[in-house]
């Protein structure tokens, strides 16, 4: 008895180049995302000891008022407060070191 060829069906088709698809997707994600980690390091790397500890004290606000929502009322005020005198003193313009 003669085999029967298997056929793949339209949706298997379809489901190969999705895979396809979704890996080039994801190999382009993976290599811009080190392209931005290289950049973010780059910035740590040029950053004076004061950028250095407000990015640290940043980090650290955040994680305490992800955490404890009882002082998120407090946190909030606060970080939008610096953040505007930050903003206002040219903290965040791209530096040329």
């Amino acid at each position: 008895m003669a085999e029967k060829k298997e056929k793949k069906t339209d949706l298997e088709k379809k489901m190969g180049e999705a895979k396809d698809s979704l890996k080039e997707t994801a190999w382009k994600v993976g290599e811009k995302s080190k392209e931005v980690a290289w950049e973010i390091w780059g910035r740590w790397q040029k950053a004076d000891t004061a950028e250095k500890v407000c990015k640290i004290l940043w980090i650290v606000l955040i994680i305490l008022w992800l955490l404890f929502k009882s002082i998120r009322a407090l946190i909030l005020p606060l970080i939008l407060i610096v953040l505007g005198i930050l903003l206002v003193t040219g903290f965040f313009n791209s530096s040329k070191k």
